[in-house]
């Protein structure tokens, strides 16, 4: 049991390696080119082994092409190296199509470009649209009007054709694989700003109403208690903006570890703070928000202000017939009570 779970961990840690590989463009070309420059030099073997010199040779500066474009891709010149990329299959598939036949397969090679001018240069419209014409006409081009076989290559097509299905299949394969993963983190990354605070990281409000209307749909016991900073805009006063967010970013930490495992901390606005438990005991709720409230005087220490940092809170139960907007109405009144009678509290009903 033990290795499985070493296994699958490795497993994980593989594929969030892989994750933030192709979703830097730099690295994702760079593999791409890679990949190209090995398939060339195998292309320089193979033509020399089949007796077309010429194709040999072509494929000599196409090796040299792809060095070019790796290049390109250090100096972050990506556009030109894709542009590059999608001449080159082009040109090549062209060729040794027209010399060799549609029999042989080299047309094959077009298909995995396709896709993968369909991702790369995502930024650039108009350089998309020209890298995929440069693939798309040849690839009809040739399966219109290219010979199917040629008779001095006969012996050639039965393990060519394989030869070529099986290295066109492979890059396609990892194109998909690329197009998967960058779709995935792209899609990670939109939901995390749609549901975080930039500032803080802690959830936003958005996601903390989703939060509750989730657990009231499922009749758990809910308790929220709403909290801000006391004496928050003197800070700002002060000492200017940037301390301010410094001070919320190690609330909203201190925070969090309080909330972890126990419940949710969103940011609800401002120096506001929510917090969320579900389905918890009411007396480790009341516990760990009084901890909390003794705690952030000690563990938030601000240069150059007066007086330590304190919090207040309010805190209810929500009940199971009580309306979402009058249990946040009423949360909130407690926690100005709690400011009304000398802060750094926790004023509970």
């Amino acid at each position: 049991m033990a290795d499985f779970f070493i296994i699958t961990k490795a497993l994980k840690d593989l594929y969030n390696n892989s994750q933030r590989l192709v979703d830097n463009e730099s690295s994702t070309l760079q593999l791409i080119n890679v990949n190209g420059l090995i398939a060339h030099l195998c292309f320089i073997i193979l033509f020399i082994l089949i007796d077309i010199k010429w194709l040999a040779i072509f494929n000599v500066v196409s090796v040299m092409l792809w060095c070019v474009s790796i290049f390109c891709t250090i100096k972050g010149r990506y556009r030109f190296s894709i542009l590059l990329i999608a001449c080159e299959i082009s040109a090549h598939a062209f060729a040794a199509t027209t010399t060799m036949g549609l029999a042989s397969g080299f047309q094959l090679y077009l298909w995995p470009a396709v896709l993968l001018m369909c991702i790369l240069p995502a930024r650039y419209h108009r350089s998309a649209m020209a890298c995929l014409t440069l693939i798309i006409a040849p690839l009809l081009l040739l399966n219109i009007f290219a010979p199917f076989e040629k008779e001095a290559y006969q012996d050639t097509y039965s393990w060519l054709y394989v030869f070529n299905l099986i290295s066109a299949s492979l890059p396609f394969i990892f194109t998909a694989i690329v197009v998967r993963m960058i779709f995935v983190s792209h899609l990670q990354r939109m939901e995390y700003r749609a549901y975080n605070d930039e500032l803080t990281q802690l959830v936003n409000r958005r996601r903390g109403y989703e939060i509750l209307n989730i657990a009231a749909s499922k009749n758990q016991s809910i308790y929220i208690a709403l909290g801000d900073i006391d004496y928050f805009k003197r800070i700002n006063d002060s000492l200017g903006h940037l301390k301010g967010d410094e001070v919320l970013q190690g609330v909203a930490r201190l925070f969090s570890q309080y909330s972890e495992g126990k419940g949710t901390c969103c940011r609800w606005g401002g120096e506001e703070f929510l917090f969320i438990f579900i389905d918890q005991p009411y007396p480790d709720v009341l516990s760990t928000m009084e901890r909390l409230c003794q705690d952030v005087p000690l563990k938030i220490q601000v240069d150059g202000l007066d007086s330590p940092i304190t919090c207040s809170f309010g805190l209810i139960k929500l009940d199971k017939q009580e309306c979402l907007e009058d249990a946040l109405s009423e949360v909130d009144k407690l926690l100005y009570q709690a400011k009304n009678t000398g802060r750094s509290k926790v004023v509970h009903k």
